[in-house]
């Protein structure tokens, strides 16, 4: 049986090499094995009496969980439109200075996304609380706010390691505060030593940096491909600032089933709020596409064709390809059958 380590070395042979790729001091990161297990210890932690957890959009089952194992009441700040986001109605929900944030962006439902203005504005509301920033999807995304840390002590940013990669079954990440902070989450993470072989992961995931950058330019183009032969279909779909499409088909059940024989995986988020009749797709191999698009062709058309458009804002600020860039853009696509997506459409802001 494999034994965690104890090795002070090992664990600082990592978090340097940590440190030599978010280029922060080793005394603000630090890693983690489970992203919910921090969190719920994070939670305990930040609770006041009377204190809420306020989620900024969309949250999926995992964070029920994490809200009820740390035992504080759990709000949904949901805007007009689940595809772009909304501070005023995410303040608007909070209580008080001591209530928690926990801000995912992008969203890992919806892909939405808070530009760092956003996030200095959620920050400053809850300055006697805590604030946890899911960065999950931080290498296709790139606004951080890493950069809000020295100006906000109760910023917790949390990151993946597996996620960039498409590694859905591992959840090991690493987290960004402040030192003093940092004391607290170093803490909760020693509590759960690393394995040799999760250690291993972690390094292997650092050591590659060019395959990161393949593989997210892969799903950059494969996103944008797939978006304009679907439109072309007559499917409804939107880009997301992650690695996933959100698909509007009349059907989503007998969607997922004819896409299920053909295994293609897509996952049905009909009983969100506000996304009735949406899917997500991640992105896979282009020979996985190419299934997926062969599989729509065969579809009845009634089962996703719908009859009149989603027009509610969407927001997406995409970094470029080069890694870690602070520039961001704003893309606002409607799709119809008759519509394709370009590059032309990227706006800078």
């Amino acid at each position: 049986m494999e034994t965690s380590i104890t090795n002070p070395v090992d664990i600082d042979e990592l978090v340097a090499r940590l440190n030599q790729q978010t280029m922060i001091a080793e005394s603000n990161a630090w890693p983690f094995v489970d992203t919910s297990a921090l969190m719920v210890d994070l939670l305990k932690g930040a609770y006041a009496v009377g204190s809420r957890l306020i989620s900024a959009g969309h949250i999926g089952p995992e964070m029920e969980i994490v809200a009820d194992k740390a035992e504080i009441e759990l709000v949904e700040a949901l805007g007009p439109s689940p595809f772009s986001s909304d501070t005023r109605t995410v303040i608007e929900k909070i209580n008080s200075s001591q209530d928690i944030l926990y801000v995912p962006s992008p969203n890992r439902i919806t892909g939405t996304t808070f530009s760092l203005s956003d996030l200095k504005l959620l920050a400053g509301a809850v300055t006697d609380g805590l604030m946890i920033v899911d960065e999950y999807y931080y290498d296709y995304y790139g606004v951080t706010a890493e950069l809000l840390l020295s100006d906000y002590p109760h910023v917790v940013v949390l990151r993946s390691f597996a996620a960039p990669f498409g590694i859905g079954s591992s959840d090991i990440g690493y987290a960004l505060a402040t030192p003093e902070k940092m004391k607290d989450i170093r803490h909760y993470c020693e509590a759960r030593p690393l394995s040799r072989t999760v250690r291993r992961a972690m390094l292997t995931t650092l050591d590659n940096g060019k395959a990161l950058s393949m593989r997210i330019r892969e799903v950059h183009s494969e996103s944008l491909r797939l978006a304009n032969k679907l439109t072309r279909m007559g499917v409804q779909c939107r880009l997301t600032s992650a690695d996933f499409l959100l698909l509007r088909v009349a059907d989503p059940s007998a969607i997922g089933n004819s896409l299920a024989r053909t295994k293609v995986p897509i996952i049905n988020l009909d009983g969100y709020p506000e996304l009735k009749n949406y899917v997500a797709y991640y992105i896979q191999s282009a020979e996985t596409n190419d299934r997926l698009l062969r599989t729509f062709e065969r579809i009845p058309y009634e089962k996703y064709l719908m009859k009149s458009i989603d027009k509610r804002a969407i927001t997406m600020r995409l970094k470029g390809e080069t890694l870690r860039s602070e520039q961001t853009v704003n893309r606002i696509s409607r799709f119809n059958s008759k519509q394709t997506i370009s590059e032309k459409e990227v706006i800078e802001v």
